[in-house]
C-alpha cells in the first residue's frame, strides 16, 4: 500500500499564515490596550518582538482580585500580606516602565476589606493615581468591592489625591465602594462629562456640590447611594448635565443597633435635563426646578417609600409632575401609580407620546387620569400586576370615564403584559378598543399561569369587543 506525500492544499497553507505577525507594532499595542496589564505583561514571553510592546498599551488595568491568591480575607497572615505588596511593586514597576506619555484609561480594582487597613496602601493607591493625572488620562475608574459590608468607617475607605479634582483631561470618572468623596481644595474638571458614583462615602451636602460646580460640561452623572454617608440633602445643580439617574436605598447590614434609617430631601437644578429616572427608597421630599429639555423620565418607587408617606401631603411626587411636563416618554411602577392615586395630582403632559405603567386591581383611576392629561399619546403599554391580600379580591374596581379621554384618538400603538382575564382588565381592553380610532396594533401578553386552553377562551372575549379602528390587529400570545 502506497501512502500518499502530496504538499497540503493552498487553503490549508493560506490558513496558516501568521497573520497576528504582520500587523504593525502599535495595532499590536492597541489590541493589548483591552486586556487586563498583568495579562498585557504576560505577553513579553512568546518573543522577543513583544517583550516592549506592552509598554506602549493606552490602557491600564490592574485588579487585585485576579491575582491567584488562596485566601482573599485574611489580612492579618504574613503570607498574604507579602502577597499584596507583590501586587504593589507589579503597579509600581508597571507605571515606571511605561512608555506611553498619555493614557486613555487607568482602572484600578481594589478589595476594600483587605488592603485598606494599613494606611501605606492608601498612599499607595494616591501616588498611582496622581501618575494617571501625570499622563493626561482620560478614564479614570477606582472600584472597591462592597459585596459583604455596606459601612461608612473611615479607615476602611480613602480620599482621592487633590490632582483629581483638577485634572483637565479628564472625560470619564467612575468611582465605586472605596471612595471617600470629599473636595477639599479647588475642583475644576473642565472636560469631564460623564460621572459615575456608586456607594461612595459623601461627606457632606457641600461635598458633591462642590465636585459638581467644578464639572464645566458634565453631561451624564449616574448616584447609586445608600443612607451610610453623612447627606442630608442631595443637591444635583448643574447647567450642562442632560442624563441623570439616581439610585436610593436603605442600609442593607446594620453597624449600629441603635441608628434609625433617615431620610433625605432631593433637591435638582438641572434645566438642560433631556433624561431623569429616579429609583428611590429614603427621600422624603423632592423639590425640582423646571426641567424645559426634558424627553424621558423613569420613575420606581419602593413599598418603603409608599408605606412612610401615607398620610402625607406627597409634595415630593407633586413637584416631580409639574416640572416634568415637557416630556415625551415617561415610565412609572406600581408604587408610583400607587403614589399618584393618593396625590389626587392631574399634571398636564401635553407632549407625551410613550408611556409605560406597571398597574393593578384598584389602580386604574391612575391610569384614566393619566389618559385624561396626555392629549398627544401614541403609545401606551401596560405590565399588569396582581396584589393578593383581601383589599384587592374583587373583580369590579373599573369604572368607565364619564368622558372619553382626548389620548385615545391618538393612540397608534398599545401593548399589554401580564393579562389574566378579570374583568376589570376586560373592561379595560375592551373600553380602549371601542374608543382608540387610529389604533393600529393591540399586543397582549397573557399571564404565565394560564393554560392554553384559558388563553384561547379570553383570546375569543377579546376578539368579540367592538373595534373604533377598521385597521386594529389584536396579537394575544
Amino acid at each position: 500500500m502506497s501512502i500518499s506525500t502530496s504538499k497540503s492544499t493552498p487553503q490549508l497553507q493560506e490558513s496558516a499564515v501568521d497573520r497576528l505577525s504582520n500587523l504593525p507594532d502599535t495595532i499590536l499595542s492597541h489590541i493589548l490596550s483591552f486586556l487586563p496589564t498583568e495579562n498585557a505583561f504576560a505577553t513579553t514571553i512568546l518573543s522577543s518582538r513583544y517583550k516592549f510592546l506592552w509598554k506602549n498599551t493606552s490602557n491600564l488595568s490592574f485588579c487585585y482580585t485576579q491575582y491567584p491568591y488562596d485566601d482573599l480575607y485574611m489580612y492579618d497572615s504574613d503570607t498574604n500580606t507579602g502577597r499584596f505588596m507583590e501586587f504593589v511593586h507589579f503597579v509600581n514597576r508597571t507605571l515606571l516602565l511605561h512608555d506611553n506619555i498619555c493614557i486613555d484609561k487607568f482602572s484600578l480594582d481594589i478589595l476594600e476589606r483587605n488592603v485598606l487597613y494599613d494606611y501605606n496602601t492608601r498612599e499607595f493607591i494616591a501616588s498611582w493615581i496622581s501618575a494617571s493625572v501625570a499622563r493626561n488620562v482620560k478614564d479614570l475608574v477606582i472600584a472597591g468591592r462592597q459585596k459583604m459590608y455596606r459601612t461608612r468607617i473611615d479607615f476602611l475607605r480613602f480620599e482621592l489625591p487633590s490632582c483629581a479634582y483638577t485634572c483637565k483631561s479628564l472625560e470619564v470618572m467612575h468611582l465605586s465602594g472605596v471612595v471617600i468623596l470629599d473636595p477639599y481644595g479647588l475642583v475644576c474638571l473642565p472636560n469631564l462629562r460623564t460621572l459615575r458614583l456608586e456607594d461612595v462615602l459623601i461627606i457632606s451636602d457641600e461635598s458633591l456640590k462642590k465636585l459638581l460646580s467644578g464639572c464645566l460640561s458634565l453631561k451624564t452623572l449616574y448616584i447609586l447611594r445608600g443612607c451610610n454617608d453623612r447627606v442630608v440633602t442631595l443637591t444635583v445643580r448643574s447647567p450642562t448635565l442632560e442624563h441623570l439617574t439616581i439610585t436610593i436605598y436603605g442600609r442593607e447590614l446594620n453597624y449600629d443597633d441603635t441608628h434609625e434609617e433617615e431620610c433625605i430631601k432631593l433637591e435638582l437644578d438641572v434645566p438642560a435635563l433631556k433624561y431623569l429616572c429616579i429609583h428611590d427608597k429614603m427621600v422624603n421630599d423632592i423639590s425640582v426646578e423646571d426641567m424645559p429639555s426634558l424627553v424621558e423620565v423613569k420613575i420606581r418607587l419602593s413599598l418603603q417609600f409608599f408605606e412612610k408617606q401615607l398620610g402625607c401631603n406627597w409634595s415630593g411626587i407633586d413637584n416631580i409632575f409639574r416640572s416634568i411636563g415637557s416630556m415625551k416618554l415617561l415610565s412609572l411602577d406600581e408604587f408610583t401609580m400607587m403614589a399618584l392615586s393618593h396625590s389626587g395630582l392631574s399634571p398636564k403632559l401635553e407632549r407625551l407620546a410613550n408611556l409605560t405603567l406597571t398597574v393593578g386591581c384598584c389602580k386604574w383611576s391612575s391610569l384614566q387620569g393619566l389618559l385624561e392629561v396626555s392629549d398627544s399619546l401614541e403609545y401606551l403599554a401596560l405590565n399588569i400586576v396582581l396584589y393578593f391580600d383581601d383589599e384587592h379580591q374583587h373583580e369590579t374596581c373599573w369604572t368607565k370615564p364619564k368622558k372619553m379621554a382626548a389620548c385615545l384618538s391618538c393612540l397608534k400603538e398599545m401593548s399589554v403584559e401580564g393579562f389574566s382575564g378579570r374583568d376589570d382588565e376586560l373592561a379595560m381592553l375592551g373600553y380602549i378598543l371601542q374608543n382608540a380610532s387610529l389604533l393600529e396594533t393591540m399586543k397582549i401578553t397573557a399571564s404565565s399561569s394560564l393554560n392554553l386552553r384559558k388563553n384561547h377562551k379570553l383570546l375569543q372575549k377579546v376578539s368579540k369587543f367592538r373595534r373604533a379602528s377598521t385597521m386594529c390587529e389584536v396579537i394575544f400570545r
